[in-house]
């Protein structure tokens, strides 16, 4: 439901869209770049060669790069709570090998079998939110759905049986604030207020609406006068208004021309307002409205410095250890296995995008 509800107020919502962009823009930018590390020279200088010609053609589906993965995945993971991502081993061609066999396929949260939920009888392990774990507690396997569970085209021809695929060939990215199995949207905390922001301002919009409708008042002694154009509806009579109409009313002769209401502190409340959910989504309130009205450059910069540090934390401690390292273990997997390197593992360095 929270997948649901976050995905539908990112692509209805301009707030919540704004904050998802800030944070995966920030979080990857163009791109968590890696580089061979081992202590070899020459090996370096090949690995890296052979990374870049799988980076431009490692998407499973051909539409973007690695980096492009990377900054889907996590996207996915701030939107809907997870990412998973897919090693997509690839026929090793007769002949000489150039690129490494390998291909990596993005999956959402929905493929997930949320259901399966039960006991292992083979090792006394158990299945919770469709990830398998051994007796231990090491995760040994993810329930997926072949086909995505939400698709409506071709409903015979689907698969809504999940399937067991083992943990070393999926890469699990998610936000852990506890020892828990699966991650949440980042903007559950505040879901509620920007429904209420949007409901404040589609009520202020039609009380503007209204007001502008009805720009004064013609008294008259005409009995039959009304209050605006009537015109026959499916439950009756039905009196229309119109923008800059004078409505006739019964009485002396003379004209009311009526005077709209001010209504104060809106500015202040709708700032309030977006700095509470800004603190939710964990962005600036500056970058997340793009209002720098209320900042100055030393105050802009202190409210950067710690937003920063954030985003540094989440990409060392998270993007780089559950998506991008896993990636690369399998690509020098793949590369040894084609005979394209002497080692299948090779130690690597990450440099994720500077802040200027």
């Amino acid at each position: 439901m929270l997948r649901y509800r976050m995905r539908d107020l990112v692509r209805n919502n301009p707030i919540a869209a704004s904050a998802v962009q800030v944070l995966v823009t920030n979080m990857v930018g163009a791109g968590i770049l890696p580089r061979a590390n081992s202590k070899r020279a020459s090996l370096n200088s090949k690995v890296d060669d052979l990374w870049a010609r799988f980076s431009d053609r490692c998407d499973f589906h051909g539409q973007t790069d690695f980096h492009g993965l990377v900054a889907l995945a996590v996207r996915e993971m701030i939107e809907g709570g997870d990412a998973l991502a897919l090693r997509r081993m690839q026929p090793i061609p007769s002949g000489r090998v150039r690129n490494v066999p390998l291909q990596i396929e993005l999956k959402e949260a929905d493929h997930l079998d949320d259901t399966m939920i039960r006991t292992t009888a083979e090792d006394g392990g158990r299945i919770v939110q469709g990830i398998e774990y051994d007796r231990d507690g090491r995760r040994v396997a993810y329930w997926l759905h072949p086909d995505h569970p939400g698709d409506g085209v071709l409903l015979r021809a689907k698969q809504y049986k999940s399937v067991r695929v083992p943990a070393d060939t999926v890469a699990h990215l998610f936000e852990r604030q506890r020892v828990q199995d699966r991650g949440v949207p980042w903007g559950a905390p505040v879901m509620g207020a920007i429904r209420d922001v949007g409901d404040w301002q589609e009520a202020e919009l039609a009380r503007k609406r209204t007001e502008a409708c009805l720009v004064g008042i013609v008294l008259t002694d005409d009995a039959g006068a009304t209050l605006g154009p009537i015109r026959d509806g499916a439950d009756g009579k039905v009196q229309e208004l119109q923008p800059g109409m004078l409505a006739t009313m019964r009485g002396a002769e003379d004209v009311k021309f009526l005077q709209p209401a001010a209504a104060g502190g809106v500015g202040e409340w709708n700032r309030v307002q977006m700095q509470y959910i800004a603190s939710g989504f964990r962005v600036p309130y500056a970058l997340l409205t793009g209002d720098l009205s209320q900042t100055s450059f030393s105050s802009s910069r202190v409210g950067l410095s710690d937003f920063r540090r954030m985003i540094e934390m989440m990409q060392w401690q998270m993007v780089i250890p559950q998506l991008c390292t896993p990636i690369w273990r399998w690509f020098c997997e793949a590369a040894y296995l084609a005979g394209l390197i002497d080692t299948p593992e090779v130690a690597v360095e990450w440099a994720p995008p500077g802040f200027p």
